[in-house]
């Protein structure tokens, strides 16, 4: 499932060649499909299918069925939501090689260089190791949940605190 909103900075002109080269590999473009280019829409390769938008539970089980989750940028410093939803449904990613990417996406995903070859060798990566990538994206969830839990106990802490000082201050 390719997360796309079909703007300036999405290699999706790489991603069809890609595709182009992987014929048993299907693509599954989320978004608007209307804002596809004519000139890049006339290099669709029959493997890449454009779902347009899905209604919520669609799109969920989508992602959720696909055997990866891929959301492309050429803009670094770019963190994508799709890596999120990736992350949500334990599904495996392949991401962008840039440093935020990697930082934040260090578990269950395969980082790629925006080429061909690099698409390409990440999609044969996630399919040789989807059993690892999965347990790692879930590892990942789990790391992720600990942190926000953890955080958000802090911030409770703090907010009991503050109130019982603000309290204090208003008795005397």
């Amino acid at each position: 499932a390719v997360i796309s909103t079909f703007k300036e900075d999405e290699p999706l002109d790489t991603v069809f060649e890609a595709a182009h080269r992987l014929p048993d590999v299907a693509f599954f473009f989320t978004g608007n499909s209307r804002r596809i280019p004519a000139r890049l829409r006339a290099q669709q390769p029959p493997n890449c299918h454009l779902t347009g938008y899905l209604p919520y539970n669609a799109y969920v089980a989508l992602l959720r069925g696909a055997g990866v989750i891929m959301d492309l940028t050429t803009r670094d410093e770019t963190l994508l939501m799709g890596g999120f939803e990736a992350i949500s449904l334990g599904t495996p990613l392949i991401t962008s090689n840039w440093p935020v990417l990697k930082d934040y996406f260090h578990a269950g995903t395969v980082h790629v260089a925006s080429t061909v070859e690099g698409i390409c060798a990440g999609v044969r990566r996630a399919q040789t190791e989807n059993a690892a990538l999965r347990a790692g994206m879930r590892q990942l969830r789990d790391e992720l949940t600990a942190d926000w839990q953890r955080r958000l106990a802090e911030l409770k802490s703090l907010l009991e605190s503050t109130s019982q000082a603000a309290n204090s201050e208003a008795r005397t």
